[in-house]
């Protein structure tokens, strides 16, 4: 986003820094951790998911993949560990959430999945397996992932949940789970069907209108709303969006009738995705994010680093809305894998990412993000603007502005947090700047709910050459005061 730097800048600063000085007297408080709601009750309300206190619970967690797989191919129900001790080791992550993919026919036990793998047996571990996640204080997603037609095995996912058997399953899974108040039912994986109206009304016929590019019947989206509401539960329900989840544009329009109001959206971004970037996420995920409660239900990148999965996570804190990162296992970058060891819920490089953010917002409700502005293509500022629930000691933020163009030199710097308390210094070599606030000892950042109170920004200037902010970073590091909690976000400016 970019915005016009006034030339009043620094006097700014300073008003800005003075009108903010009351705050630091606040006296510190306790650690408040963003996972502390009751799962119980979830129901919709506006557009949050809300307990049965009322309280808004936003699903932070991971997809637990390895259900979907092994029992139609004969080799078990899990793919890895899911004890107490594995469901522990998810919880030193401060997650609140799990995604848990099942297979239509396992679930069902049809189309020759061998039996001790399938139907009752199938479905008591899925059971077993939601209530020590509900042990840890963690809701279970129950996503629909593999699914087939007539006798054909659900090895694969399809364009769209099949009129055979997913009417059936849903009834069956909606049963089986509708006095647990703290499951949501994620109704099909990844729809990628090019019509809205298919996606809603389904077909009986294969490649019959609206569904002239499914060559199966199919089950759409309001078949299945009904199929659950139909058992007598009333659990909250997501639904995908089109193209493998990505595409949101036609979802409000088509959004299906349920009589308990407990619709939810569910979004996939990758970093190969159509919709990358935060101005495609402003103006697509954004508008349906505001009339319904949505969870980013699948996230992740796979070049085995976690930039993209940072900027993506720190767009979504912004607007409260959850995220699934896939997958917990230990896959490899391309799948992508979270860990890198799965008994002891070692990370990957990208796993890093994503549990050090998860552990940030849990510890301290630690939220950033990161803006470019400009003016008169002569003067340039990156900053980095945050805030927390917890307050933060030798905290150290870092913001590198790349030396994309040769005029590029440094200017200031400032926070409004209140430059006598920051240590500001500046090394500057031949490729970047890099700009380092160092909170002195002694002080602590005390909690505001507002990002701009604790601004860190870094100016600098150019001969009438544009800087592009895409690669430039920033980094804060700290710890929480009360508990000694080690916190670090990361993102780039511009995403």
């Amino acid at each position: 986003m970019k915005r016009k730097l006034v030339g009043t800048i620094f006097s700014l600063v300073i008003i800005a820094i003075a009108a903010l000085a009351s705050f630091w007297s606040l006296s510190p408080g306790k650690s408040k951790a963003a996972f502390t709601p009751s799962i119980s009750g979830l129901h919709v309300s506006g557009n949050r998911l809300v307990n049965k206190d009322n309280q808004e619970v936003v699903p932070i967690g991971v997809s637990r993949s390895g259900t979907e797989y092994p029992c139609v191919q004969g080799q078990g129900i899990f793919d890895g560990p899911h004890d107490a001790a594995a469901v522990d080791v998810m919880a030193s992550w401060q997650m609140n959430a799990v995604r848990i993919s099942i297979n239509e026919d396992c679930w069902l036990g049809i189309n020759g999945v061998p039996a001790q793998y399938a139907g009752k047996n199938y479905q008591q571990a899925i059971t077993d397996y939601v209530n020590l996640l509900h042990d840890k204080n963690m809701l279970a997603i129950i996503d629909l992932h593999w699914v087939s037609v007539g006798t054909t095995p659900a090895t694969k996912q399809l364009a769209m949940p099949d009129l055979d058997h997913s009417v059936d399953l849903w009834k069956s899974v909606a049963t089986n789970f509708k006095d647990d108040s703290s499951i949501l039912f994620d109704l099909y994986n990844e729809p990628f069907t090019t019509s809205w109206d298919c996606w809603r009304d389904g077909s009986t016929a294969a490649s019959s209108a609206p569904c002239t590019d499914v060559n199966f019947a199919v089950a759409g989206m309001q078949t299945l709303v009904d199929a659950v509401r139909s058992t007598g539960a009333t659990n909250p329900l997501l639904l995908a969006g089109l193209r493998w989840g990505n595409d949101m544009t036609g979802w409000l329009d088509h959004k299906p009738h349920d009589p308990q109001h407990n619709l939810m959206a569910a979004y996939h971004n990758y970093n190969f995705n159509q919709c990358i970037t935060s101005s495609c996420w402003q103006s697509q995920v954004l508008p349906v994010a505001r009339r319904v409660p949505l969870v980013m239900t699948e996230v992740g990148e796979t070049d085995c680093a976690h930039s993209f999965i940072d900027n993506l996570m720190n767009w979504a804190d912004r607007y409260n809305i959850g995220y699934i990162p896939w997958a917990w296992n230990t896959y490899g970058c391309g799948y992508p894998a979270l860990l890198s060891k799965m008994s002891t819920g070692t990370p990957s490089v990208y796993g890093q990412g994503v549990m050090q953010h998860f552990q940030a917002l849990s510890y301290a409700g630690l939220k950033g993000y990161g803006e470019y502005a400009i003016s008169n293509r002569f003067f340039g500022e990156d900053s980095a603007s945050f805030k927390f629930t917890a307050p933060l000691k030798d905290v150290t933020v870092k913001i590198v502005v790349r030396k994309d163009v040769a005029s590029l030199q440094y200017l200031n710097a400032y926070t409004t947090a209140g430059n006598s308390r920051f240590d500001i210094t500046h090394v500057d070599t031949p490729t970047d700047i890099t700009y380092t606030f160092a909170l002195k000892s002694g002080e602590v950042l005390q909690p505001l709910d507002f990002y701009q109170a604790n601004q860190f920004a870094a100016l600098f200037r150019t001969s009438n050459e544009t800087h592009d902010a895409t690669n430039d970073t920033f980094v804060l590091n700290g710890t929480t005061d009360t508990d000694g909690q080690a916190v670090v976000l990361t993102g780039n400016i511009v995403s």
